[in-house]
């Protein structure tokens, strides 16, 4: 029996040692830490579960599975061994095991905010936005200061296009956590949904100024306000900052040739620079967004090329893409645009305008 108890003292220890490594983010000494606790004891279900964890951060998917699977194993009533099993299969991309595994976890243990949570977000990836939001809701019951839970939520009324309440939960996020850049974006690309360009101004400063790594994401949704309000130069000013730091997103590039194809001030147009960027844009979406077809289009209708101006239209056009995909944008418009180039004529906006179709 005292050797029994050395070796389960030795295990704790290891198991320990594994825990401040975790911490310091040295995975591979966690790892071998709790390799050593499970040799001590190899009972040992904690040990297999951070264990999981170290494997899941060093990124072996396959080895935090098996090591969840086994100390689901030990002890069947487990329900956070679940709730991490789930964490790597939605991070896998399996999301109907996650599901499965965190409406385990609940059934264990339905006060399991984190597993309403992390149940939100595999539904959310499934595009199941009601259910995430039921998930989300049962989330912020249990516990109500978690500014991702209310950030998540946001997310899901926004795809919802209920944009009141997205900014309602983005709002409570930023008021949990002052410095959320995440939920400033947010909040301000819904804001500009509802028309009110100052208020996404104002959120996209201030997300630029909180996280300057994402600040191209920052710099061409406050173009888009910029553009809206009428001030193309500032926005021209942004879209130009969001190339610089963002060369390869295909967004920034699409949404900076529709500005230059269609501005309604003339200094800003520019029909070469648009056919570059626009082009940029569909070669970097490897031309699978049919989108940035009818900015290709407006920028050599633009630039007096009028039959690469039709083809393009007409490839927009006949993707259906404006059928299946809300945007600001419709059919209507995008047929007009056609009869515009068919007649040798660009088209321009009238006043302040969408950032792309």
């Amino acid at each position: 029996m005292a050797g029994q108890r050395n070796g389960n003292d030795q295990s704790v220890r290891a198991s320990g040692r594994g825990l401040e490594a975790g911490r310091r983010h040295d995975y591979d000494l966690a790892i071998a830490e709790f390799s050593g606790a499970i040799r001590l004891n190899t009972e040992d279900f904690i040990a297999f579960c951070n264990r999981g964890v170290a494997y899941y951060h060093s990124g072996d998917h396959d080895k935090a599975i098996a090591d969840f699977t086994e100390a689901i194993r030990l002890k069947p009533d487990y329900a956070e061994a679940y709730n991490k099993r789930g964490i790597v299969y939605r991070h896998k991309g399996d999301y109907d095991r996650a599901i499965s595994d965190y409406g385990e976890a609940i059934r264990l243990d339905p006060k399991h905010a984190k597993a309403y949570f992390n149940r939100g977000l595999a539904y959310g990836q499934k595009g199941d936005d009601d259910r995430a939001i039921a998930d989300y809701n049962e989330a912020i019951q249990l516990d109500p200061n978690q500014a991702t839970v209310y950030y998540n939520r946001g997310n899901a009324h926004r795809h919802k296009s209920d944009y009141e309440k997205a900014i309602s939960n983005y709002s409570e996020a930023i008021r949990l956590k002052p410095n959320y850049a995440g939920a400033y974006y947010a909040r301000g690309v819904s804001y500009n949904h509802l028309g009110d360009w100052d208020k996404s101004i104002a959120d996209q400063t201030q997300a630029i100024s909180l996280d300057p790594k994402r600040a191209a994401t920052g710099y061409i949704n406050r173009g888009f306000a910029y553009g809206h309000k009428g001030d193309h130069q500032k926005a021209l000013a942004d879209y130009d900052e969001a190339i610089r730091l963002g060369p390869t997103d295909p967004l920034v590039c699409n949404n900076l040739a529709w500005l230059l194809a269609t501005c309604a001030d003339a200094n800003v147009r520019n029909g070469v620079k648009a056919i570059e960027y626009a082009t940029k844009a569909c070669e970097l979406s490897e031309w699978k967004t049919p989108a940035r077809f009818g900015t290709l289009a407006a920028a050599y209708a633009e630039a007096g090329d009028f039959d690469n101006a039709v083809k393009w239209q007409n490839k927009y056009l006949e993707s259906d893409y404006l059928k299946s995909n809300p945007s600001n944008d419709t059919l209507e418009k995008a047929r007009q645009r056609l009869s515009l180039y068919q007649h040798k004529k660009p088209y321009h906006e009238e006043k302040p305008a969408p950032s792309g179709p």
